[in-house]
C-alpha cells in the first residue's frame, strides 16, 4: 500500500476567538475546515511562514498526512492539534 500524498495545511493566531475565551487559540485549517486549538505539536514536518495580502496576514504552514485534536490530561481542557 502506497503513502498517502499529503496534503497542505496551515495554520494562525486567532485574536478575536483568543480574546472571547480568554486564553490564546490558533487555528489549524485542514481539508477545507477550520479547527480551534490551543496547543499545537508538529511531529517531523518543515513548516514555513508565508504572507498574504489578506487576514491572516501571516501564516505558518506546509504538508501533513494527518491531523490529529486532542486532550492530553483528564480534566485538561486545553486541545491540542497534533499535525503528522
Amino acid at each position: 500500500m502506497s503513502n498517502p500524498k499529503p496534503k497542505r495545511f496551515f495554520y494562525h493566531y486567532n485574536k478575536p476567538a483568543s480574546h472571547a475565551q480568554g486564553r490564546n487559540v490558533i487555528t489549524i485549517h485542514w481539508e477545507g475546515k477550520c479547527h480551534l486549538v490551543n496547543k499545537i505539536k508538529t511531529i517531523g514536518l518543515d513548516v514555513e511562514s508565508h504572507n498574504q495580502k489578506h487576514q491572516p496576514r501571516c501564516i505558518m504552514r506546509g504538508f501533513a498526512n494527518k491531523v490529529e485534536f486532542r486532550m492530553f490530561k483528564a480534566g485538561d481542557d486545553e486541545l491540542t492539534g497534533i499535525i503528522s
